[in-house]
């Protein structure tokens, strides 16, 4: 029931999510053997080589409604010696609180209110470790 709830979402956080089972249907079909208009035929790559070619690199959540996963692909090193290669621990925590937030709108509880509180007061200390690190000029880097 938790992964119904990211239905249709396209970005959280300002992470972009794929849906491997949305985006697999759009593109799938593509994927096919063919023959060109001049007769030679061809053979396009699986979407399995697509995926791992376009969306990988670029999609750091993936949510998987036919086997009911998420996976994160979590930032190894910081950005700025390493590049963007994957999300942070806040965007798996905004993924937590999406989640909780809409089964709350169903199923409203007091529970349900505490985490979401915990949750935004997790995501407000991440930001400000964020702004203490970038006034110390150490964000991005792996100094302390």
């Amino acid at each position: 029931m938790a992964l119904e709830t990211l239905m249709g979402i396209k970005e959280i956080n300002g992470e972009s999510v794929l849906d491997i089972d949305e985006t697999r249907k759009i593109y799938s079909d593509t994927m096919v053997v063919g023959e060109r208009q001049d007769g030679v035929n061809f053979n396009l790559e699986s979407f399995d080589q697509y995926y791992k070619r376009v969306w990988e690199p670029k999609s750091f959540i993936r949510v998987d409604h036919n086997s009911n996963t998420i996976s994160f692909k979590i930032q190894q090193g910081p950005i700025k010696e390493n590049g963007k290669n994957g999300c942070q621990v806040e965007d798996m925590i905004a993924v937590a609180q999406h989640i909780v937030q809409e089964l709350h709108n169903k199923h409203p509880s007091k529970y349900n209110e505490d985490i979401i509180r915990n949750l935004e007061l997790a995501i407000q200390a991440s930001k400000q470790r964020t702004a203490d690190r970038e006034r110390r000029q150490v964000e991005g880097t792996s100094q302390l």
